[in-house]
């Protein structure tokens, strides 16, 4: 009888030491930031400067200032799409769009949803316990994902191999620093590298003016107040139509 109670048993730990990785941001409601990304490849830098509010569930509004101008606008029914440099937008409903576009909504600054997401839904495995963090060991489609949850379950890094014998890394996200606002842990500042083929790409990424569950005004969500003048398509392909010189 002991036999056959044994797994359970090693079952009912591993769901203890499991944390749930989004759980510190189940308070967040409302969220505003200052976001600059720097990105070096072999030919040089890029810097993205740009402006995100975000209201739950599902209102996100993306303002890119640099190097190109665009907005990216989510009601929580409809998404709307514009390049400044193109002649016409995208709009879609949320319901229908491809997992790339609801991932790009689900992409929270000051979280570390980008990375999650992937994560949901699969049961991971305790690898290691060293000086108060746990390591933990998932199984994602694409690959072997470990994850080093420290103090309060905040995650303080990712790394991603091609499996769990490490033959191949070709990625790795760090949190470097974390600030509690109104009672959210929100990151503040973050490294990452990933291979590419032949190319390694670096990113830095710091989060500024960051605002917690302040009121947020309903215009910010209202595509009539970003989007004046601007012809909208169903499909992404068809907005890439440069203006007329």
């Amino acid at each position: 009888m002991r036999i056959h109670l044994l797994p359970f048993f090693f079952a009912a730990v591993l769901a203890q030491a499991a944390p749930d990785l989004e759980a510190p941001y189940a308070g967040l409601k409302t969220l505003s930031c200052d976001v600059e990304r720097v990105s070096k490849v072999p030919q040089g830098e890029l810097r993205i400067l740009s402006r995100v509010f975000h209201q739950a569930p599902g209102r996100l509004l993306v303002e890119n200032f640099a190097p190109g101008r665009r907005k990216i606008l989510s009601d929580g029914t409809t998404l709307h799409f514009h390049d400044a440099s193109f002649k016409k937008g995208f709009r879609q409903e949320v319901a229908k769009l491809d997992m790339w576009w609801t991932a790009q909504i689900a992409n929270l600054p000051c979280t570390p949803f980008e990375h999650t997401q992937r994560l949901r839904n699969i049961e991971p495995r305790l690898l290691k316990e060293e000086g108060g963090a746990r390591l933990f060991g998932y199984a994602a489609s694409n690959a072997w994902v470990e994850v080093r949850v420290g103090a309060k379950d905040l995650i303080q890094s990712f790394d991603l191999y091609s499996g769990p014998d490490h033959a191949f890394q070709f990625g790795r996200v760090e949190y470097s620093r974390y600030e509690e606002i109104a009672g959210v842990p929100v990151i503040t500042a973050m490294t990452s590298w990933k291979q590419v083929e032949e190319v390694r790409v670096e990113e830095s990424i710091t989060f500024r003016n960051i605002r917690v569950n302040e009121p947020l005004a309903d215009r910010l969500f209202d595509a009539k107040a970003h989007f004046q003048g601007v012809e909208f398509v169903d499909e992404y392909r068809k907005s890439m139509e440069l203006p007329a010189e």
